[in-house]
């Protein structure tokens, strides 16, 4: 999947995070280049779970975006649709930027494995039925 300039922008509209080094300091995180992204989303770990929920956040929306998720797909781990986690996940990156609490970790931890089972082809309820024909 070739990233465009518009992926970046939807990337930067999101609260992502990324690690800089320091404890209970990370940073925002707004590509302006896809190498930036790939190096971002490659050294992702879950040591800072702002960073690791964003990387899967980010990788969800790019799925969405470039359509090889439905958004309005019914989510059996977060039991929302994908467009409700998504947007669960970035409100709560947006509240708790850097986590100090495990309360805020935990619920980010648990948006991150919902999206991180989702990236990996975690079973979805499809949005629409699908067609069915008894044949000829």
């Amino acid at each position: 999947m070739l990233i465009t300039q518009a992926d970046l922008a939807a990337l930067t509209a999101l609260n992502l995070r990324q690690y800089n080094g320091k404890p209970i300091a990370d940073t925002a995180f707004n590509p302006t280049t896809p190498g930036q992204v790939a190096t971002w989303l490659l050294s992702a770990n879950a040591t800072d779970m702002t960073y690791m929920l964003s990387a899967q956040l980010a990788t969800m929306v790019l799925n969405i975006r470039h359509g090889l998720v439905d958004g309005a797909s019914f989510d059996l781990c977060s039991h929302e649709t994908i467009n409700q986690l998504v947007s669960a996940a970035n409100g709560a990156l947006s509240i708790y930027p850097t986590v100090t609490t495990s309360a805020a970790r935990t619920q980010q931890e648990t948006l991150k494995t919902c999206l991180d089972k989702l990236n990996n082809g975690a079973p979805v309820v499809p949005a629409t039925p699908c067609d069915f024909s008894f044949g000829p």
